[in-house]
């Protein structure tokens, strides 16, 4: 089985659904997109590329290899978009309050949002320090995450934190519309830490109730062929200021195996 994380392939499979999911919940191509969380992936860059978008692009990351990284994808794949990064995390974001924003992203963010909430200041600067574009889960990540997932009450409660800190930043940000995604990673999995994604989809699940939102969850399936492929539902999680919702999106991709 080979890796579906951060292949070139995969990138473009999953930039095309952004692009796909943005056009048809009407994204102006000269709108203002906040993204949260980006790290080292320029999904959601090739999605907005793909449908030509030059408005305002805001990248939230703390992360200063990241942030610098980001950035610099960003303006490649949108040489006519106004991009810029704002290097502080969650609930500090709701310093844009304010800004007309017409769509709020995030990809595949929620597990870092959980593990970001459960971690001293300093060992969350070291574990993402650590990340880079391709790399495998550092041993400090699986770690922490083995700690982590050993304590259910401690993660209902960062569940709890973590669904309401960012549903106030969503009121507070007041975008026309919020898309996220969470997805099974290879490489969690890999180190047997699929329960990353079984929290993350709760978490999905919290927000979707919270903010009277339209989504599905991810699920994984397998085929019953000898040479198994991988389907991903991508569940888009939807937020209208004025509380009007439209069915949710389904979208299906696959990755062969």
């Amino acid at each position: 089985m080979k890796s579906n994380d951060d292949t070139d392939d995969w990138n473009r499979q999953v930039g095309a659904i952004w692009a796909l999911s943005l056009r048809r919940q009407g994204l102006r191509s000269t709108g203002t997109v906040v993204e949260v969380g980006p790290g080292f992936s320029d999904k959601i860059a090739r999605g907005l590329a793909a449908l030509d978008f030059h408005g305002k692009v805001m990248l939230v990351e703390p992360n200063a290899a990241a942030s610098t990284w980001v950035g610099a994808r960003y303006r490649r794949w949108l040489p006519q978009a106004e991009v810029s990064v704002i290097d502080r995390a969650l609930p500090e974001g709701g310093s844009l309050a304010g800004s007309s924003v017409d769509v709020l992203v995030a990809n595949h963010f929620l597990d870092d949002f959980i593990l970001n909430a459960a971690l001293a200041p300093g060992v969350c600067v070291d574990i993402f320090a650590q990340m880079r574009p391709g790399a495998s889960c550092s041993p400090l990540f699986i770690r922490e995450w083995c700690t982590l997932l050993a304590r259910p009450k401690r993660v209902a409660q960062l569940l709890v934190q973590v669904a309401e800190e960012f549903s106030r930043y969503v009121v507070e940000l007041r975008p026309r519309l919020l898309l996220l995604n969470q997805y099974p990673s290879w490489r969690h999995d890999q180190q047997g830490l699929h329960g990353i994604h079984t929290q993350a989809i709760v978490l999905m699940q919290m927000l979707l109730t919270r903010l009277r939102a339209a989504g599905i969850e991810a699920t994984e399936l397998l085929d019953t062929n000898s040479l198994p492929a991988l389907h991903w539902l991508i569940g888009m999680a939807r937020y209208d200021c004025a509380n009007t919702l439209e069915p949710p999106t389904y979208l299906r991709i696959t990755e062969e195996h």
